[in-house]
């Protein structure tokens, strides 16, 4: 069962046709009925449109990534005109305007030569594919934000990668309400084992961080344990780094349990969900709220896929 999103609802931002705005360089938009019909109710996006606010215009001739020697440039097909200085100049002053906004993540959209997560495709003069990297909107927001939660529409498609995603927006949303030592260390309690599912061996660390008083080294360390993506052994691993904790209170039928669903779960037989719900429901002491055990819909809607 998941939790309520308790009032939290992270400001998100995305590529707009991904929401059904007519701003691809045909007149024409990419809607997301995912993203706008569902997650859509759980977060508040901030669209943007590299290209459009660039003043290119609406339809506009399509523009491509091309190979320059070692260097990769934005350019107008039909013409050849050069964009990427504009473009990143763009960028720089509208990523600092989105630096004021609290964004928890990013969601772009996939193979577009502006906004593409590693998939955009590279060509040579002739047009011809030679390579794939991020566009040069992406590129720009990953160098300049590393530790924000990017996606493009495709990779959410993935359980794996949508609960990882999801998981992290809100709990740096989370992050960014919590207001001196005192929140951080609540903040720390109720992700604990969100941290243990990416980066077992950061928990101790966040651990004395969150016992300090510097809750910028604390935030630094707990937005990077989150980079990683997780996979199924090291859900694995933070579901019984819980029960350890538990100790002695477990009976060893609470145990057997917990050893048989684990396995299920590690060979693909047994959902996230799942087992989530086999250690949530005889753990005596879980956090009401922890971010892990007790998801938002979301997040939970992506363990009952993986």
């Amino acid at each position: 069962m998941s939790a309520p999103a308790a009032g939290i609802r992270p400001r998100v931002g995305i590529s707009a046709c991904l929401l059904g705005e007519a701003v691809r360089y045909d007149g024409g938009h990419k809607r997301d009925g995912y993203l706008v019909d569902s997650l859509g109710a759980h977060v508040e996006w901030v669209p943007v449109c590299p290209e459009a606010e660039l003043g290119l215009g609406t339809p506009r001739p399509p523009i491509r990534l091309e190979q320059d020697g070692d260097d990769v440039r934005l350019c107008v097909i039909a013409t050849g005109e050069d964009l990427t200085g504009p473009m990143a100049r763009w960028a720089a002053d509208r990523g600092a305007e989105l630096s004021e906004q609290d964004l928890a993540g990013f969601v772009l959209k996939s193979r577009s030569p502006s906004c593409g997560l590693g998939d955009a495709p590279v060509s040579d003069a002739e047009g011809a594919e030679v390579d794939l990297r991020s566009g040069a909107f992406a590129h720009d927001l990953s160098v300049s934000w590393p530790t924000l939660p990017l996606a493009s529409e495709m990779t959410l498609r993935d359980p794996e990668q949508r609960a990882c995603f999801l998981a992290r927006v809100f709990a740096f949303a989370r992050l960014d309400g919590a207001r001196g030592p005192a929140a951080v260390r609540a903040h720390h309690e109720r992700h604990r084992l969100l941290v243990a599912s990416h980066a077992l061996d950061a928990v101790s660390t966040l651990d004395d961080l969150a016992d300090g008083d510097d809750v910028y080294a604390y935030a630094d360390g707990f937005r990077t344990a989150l980079q990683q993506l997780p996979a199924r052994d090291d859900h694995a691993r933070a579901l019984r780094f819980a029960c350890m904790r538990a100790g002695e209170q477990l009976t060893t039928a609470a145990r057997e349990q917990v050893a048989t669903v684990l396995e299920a779960f590690t060979v693909g037989s047994a959902s996230l969900a799942t087992a989530v719900d086999v250690v949530r429901d005889i753990l005596p002491d879980a956090h009401p709220r922890d971010a892990y055990l007790r998801p938002v819909e979301p997040v939970w809607d992506a363990y009952e896929a993986l």
